[in-house]
């Protein structure tokens, strides 16, 4: 399925629904029978795209294939229990929608969920086991994200206000990026090292300022790195406020504030 501007509003109320079974998964901590999960066509939709004139919308495409997908796992595991051996809910035609569905490729962008789904048909043995981790990983794992996004967005918008001169923070705004998860080596150990950061701001030299708890953290966050090397790099290029990373990255030329000193 492709959405665009014709179709829209359908992925928005496929949303509402994902989300509510979201919120009921989060409720019991697993699938189990009786979630409620809508009654939107999971298999047309696990595999869907958005066309170019929405990239302005702000519609979360994978929030939509990983939704019908784990629908699929809630279906699945219900089915399981209505048959009274598995051999007769695998010659089902909702498993059999399924086969077909894993020969068409519509779950080649979800490799965990596919080879479990295969996996399925070979043997019924730990099923219980090898679900919940899935759930764990798209469903807590959703709400995490948002949570922690949430926070970063709070943490930025306090340090906006820490700027001393509105046209710096004007300015900043102007390089700002969407959140972007960031894998960053560390150059301080003979180990092979890579922390994660979040990217914030993105300057045409292919620098950037990056924001992390790893590394040299507290209370040094905010990082200008190259996204050429993604380097941690030297502690002078970390910072305590995102208004002196600003400034160490060349791209303010105003005036700085009244005796200002790196902190």
């Amino acid at each position: 399925m492709e959405f665009n501007e014709n179709n829209y509003e359908t992925a928005n109320e496929l949303i509402k629904s994902i989300l509510f079974m979201y919120v009921d998964l989060m409720k019991t901590g697993e699938i189990a029978n009786d979630i409620e999960y809508g009654t939107f066509n999971e298999l047309e939709y696990v595999n869907s795209t958005l066309d170019k004139s929405l990239d302005d919308y702000d519609i979360d495409i994978d929030l939509i294939n990983i939704g019908s997908a784990i629908k699929i796992l809630c279906i699945i595991y219900e089915q399981r229990d209505q048959y009274e051996n598995i051999e007769e809910a695998y010659d089902s035609e909702y498993f059999t929608e399924i086969k077909k569905a894993l020969v068409e490729g519509k779950f080649k962008h979800l490799p965990d969920i596919e080879n479990f789904i295969e996996l399925l048909f070979k043997t019924d043995k730990g099923f219980d086991e090898a679900l919940k981790p899935i759930v764990d990983k798209y469903v807590a794992g959703y709400f995490e994200r948002l949570l922690t996004s949430y926070k970063l967005s709070l943490t930025i918008v306090t340090e906006l206000w820490k700027f001393r001169i509105i046209e710096m923070r004007t300015k900043i705004v102007e390089f700002f990026t969407p959140h972007e998860k960031l894998m960053l080596s560390w150059d301080y150990s003979e180990e092979i090292i890579e922390y994660p950061c979040t990217l914030i701001a993105k300057f045409p030299d292919e620098t950037a300022i990056v924001y992390s708890e790893d590394g040299f953290a507290s209370p040094d966050n905010w990082g200008v790195i190259s996204l050429t090397d993604k380097s941690f790099g030297r502690d002078d290029g970390w910072f305590i406020s995102l208004e002196d990373a600003f400034i160490a990255s060349g791209y303010w030329d105003g005036e700085l504030p009244e005796n200002y000193e790196v902190n």
